[in-house]
């Protein structure tokens, strides 16, 4: 396994702990690092969103999203599932 790609997950985590309430901080500061700063800012932007919800996004961001309706959507139905443990035999 590339070495870049193991230090994506460690590096995410460590934004998320040092930009907890910031979305834009934590995913900004994952671009501007050098070595494969996209898929780090989407893995922290993930789980910035997933941690903190939607309404933690600044609003500006998801207007410029292409498909950020469809994409927001998506999502609010993904959130609203009601997870439950699988029923085994």
């Amino acid at each position: 396994m590339d070495c870049q790609v193991m230090h994506l997950l460690p590096a995410a985590y460590y934004l998320m702990y040092r930009f907890p309430n910031d979305f834009e901080m934590a995913t900004l500061s994952a671009s501007n690092g050098g070595g494969n700063n996209m898929a780090r800012a989407a893995l922290t932007g993930a789980i910035a969103g997933a941690i903190n919800g939607i309404s933690n996004i600044p609003q500006r961001l998801l207007k410029e999203l292409r498909n950020g309706n469809e994409l927001e959507n998506l999502a609010r139905e993904v959130a609203s599932q009601n997870h439950q443990e699988p029923v085994r035999k």
